[in-house]
Formats: structure tokens, sequence, C-alpha cells
């Protein structure tokens, strides 16, 4: 009789024993779990809030350049100019150096350059003034449909995303080249 009941103790032993790795087992891979979900959560939160970022830098430099190119066309137009603030330029250079893309930080230098050169330009001399202010426009649009494609708003197989892109892409080349 002693011997089944050692056996008895074993098999209850050794059943409990089973059922605590199992336990440890199913808590250990559960938790493993629960930390892979709660990164790739957290991951999604970050690449949110930084495309929102993103995307609040980049309403501010379209809304600046918007008001710059307004600030130039009101001479054009007989138009007393308004200026925009430095504090504004600087924020602005910023931001997009930080959070912008190369290209999109590639054209707004381009625009810097341009707007010099209209700086440069007699203000009696209309004709290239007006030149200027359009290459500046454009330059604006090229800022704006980058921005599209980077956030998305443009498909990519969008007939408009090739297009504009490759009209922008060859009126900054030569730019670039005559300068």
């Amino acid at each position: 009789m002693a011997t089944n009941d050692y056996l008895a103790l074993i098999n209850v032993s050794l059943g409990g024993a089973i059922a605590g790795v199992s336990a440890l087992l199913t808590s250990y891979l559960s938790n493993r779990h629960d930390r892979a979900k709660f990164e790739r959560e957290r991951t999604l939160v970050d690449q949110t809030h930084r495309r929102e970022r993103v995307g609040d830098v980049y309403l501010e430099l379209l809304a600046f350049l918007r008001r710059q190119l307004e600030s130039v066309e009101g001479p054009l137009d007989g138009r007393k100019p308004e200026s925009v603030p430095m504090e504004q330029h600087a924020r602005v250079e910023a931001l997009t150096r930080i959070y912008g893309s190369a290209e999109v930080w590639r054209l707004l230098k381009m625009y810097y350059l341009v707007l010099g050169g209209l700086n440069g330009i007699d203000r009696e001399d209309v004709d290239s003034r007006r030149a200027q202010y359009k290459k500046m426009e454009a330059l604006v649009n090229a800022v704006a449909t980058q921005i599209r494609i980077e956030m998305g708003t443009v498909p990519d197989g969008s007939s408009l995303r090739v297009k504009k892109r490759r009209r922008y892409r060859r009126q900054i080349d030569s730019w670039e080249a005559a300068t």
C-alpha cells in the first residue's frame, strides 16, 4: 500500500508541476504578445503624431509663401506692399529644415534665390519684376504639389502628379541652369 501512496503522490506532484509550468509558459507568451502589440500601437501613434506635425508645418509653410507672394504682388499692382516679419521667415525656415523633406527644402531655397533676385531688380523695371514674380509663383505651386504628393493627397498613378511634377521640374531645372 505504501508504494501505491507514493505513486499517487508522485502523479499528483507531477500533474501540479506540469500545470504550473504550463501556466508560467502561457503567462510569458501572453506578456510577450502584449508587449509586441503595445510596441506596434506606440509606433503607430508616434507616426501619426509626426505626420500631423509635418502636415501642420507644411500648412504654415504654404500660408507663409502665399503671404509673401502677395507682399511681392502688391507693388506690381500699385498696392502698398505688406512685408512678412523676419521672425516668421526664421520660424518657417527652421521648421522646414527640421520636418520638411529634402525636396521641399530644395524648393524653398530656390524660392529664396528667386526672391533675392527680385530684390536686385530696379523697381521701375516692371516686366523683369513680373517675370521674377511668375517664377516665385511657379515655385510656390511646385512646393504645394510636392507637399500634396508627400502627404498622399495625390494618388500614385495620378496624371496630375506626373504632369505637374514634370512641368515644375523642367522649369526649376532651367532656372537652376541659368543661375
